[in-house]
């Protein structure tokens, strides 16, 4: 939206298509995806270990709207990042 800072990544990311982004687990080293338009303040990987989304380092988490949440399961993924 018009009142959220301009992020030259994420224009990037939206204009190509692309919807998820990517943290490695620095517990047990899962690649793990999650949604790019994430508001969540954690990725929360299998091994139980809370990361925080690049795109959200050193901000508070604030809901917006009843379905978020503070944490938000990253989805596994292997070498190829699929």
């Amino acid at each position: 939206s018009a009142d959220e800072p301009y992020d030259a990544i994420a224009a990037l990311n939206a204009s190509r298509g692309a919807t998820h982004s990517f943290v490695t687990c620095t517990a047990c080293g899962l690649s793990l995806r999650y949604n790019s338009a994430t508001r969540a303040q954690a990725v929360l990987c299998p091994c139980g270990t809370l990361l925080q989304p690049v795109h959200l380092r050193g901000q508070a988490f604030t809901r917006r709207s009843p379905s978020d949440l503070p944490v938000e399961p990253g989805e596994p993924v292997d070498q190829e990042n699929r």
